[in-house]
């Protein structure tokens, strides 16, 4: 952790002013996905298929159906490192670290530096989802009755 906070992991630096579970348990990007916002090239967010050896969760399903929701173009493609360096923004999604925005990569600045509009956005909505506060997206809900 640096002095203004942040955690870093595998090249990875999660922004600690957003809402995670805990960097640490962040830090496995592995236990992940991916998602790289490129708002420049017209509002497309990326995500790896699952052939590329990522985690095929519900998460990452939700993460997909949220980000068509918000009007967004979701292509699924392979991404180079490379593509990483100049993404606009970028955030992990799973189970685990639910939504983490990346603000740096390899010691490079991802877009601004901070969490992103659009991360914080989609976060919102799915943390406002999971709580059952959208009714369009009570299916994701499981109800547990009293016993």
């Amino acid at each position: 952790m640096d002095a203004a906070g942040n955690s870093y992991v595998t090249g990875f630096t999660f922004s600690t002013d957003f809402p995670v579970v805990n960097a640490f348990q962040s830090a496995s990007a592995g236990a992940s996905d991916g998602f790289l916002l490129k708002i420049s090239s017209g509002d497309v967010v990326i995500t790896a298929p699952v052939y590329d050896d990522i985690l095929e969760g519900i998460t990452r399903a939700a993460m997909i159906e949220l980000c068509r929701a918000e009007g967004f173009t979701v292509e699924t493609r392979s991404i180079d490192r490379s593509e990483l360096y100049i993404a606009d923004e970028i955030f992990l999604c799973g189970t685990g670290v639910q939504v983490s925005p990346v603000i740096e990569i390899d010691h490079r600045q991802v877009g601004s530096g901070k969490v992103g509009p659009i991360a914080r956005a989609i976060a919102s909505r799915y943390f406002d989802a999971v709580r059952g506060r959208l009714p369009e997206y009570r299916h994701w809900l499981t109800p547990i009755n009293d016993a």
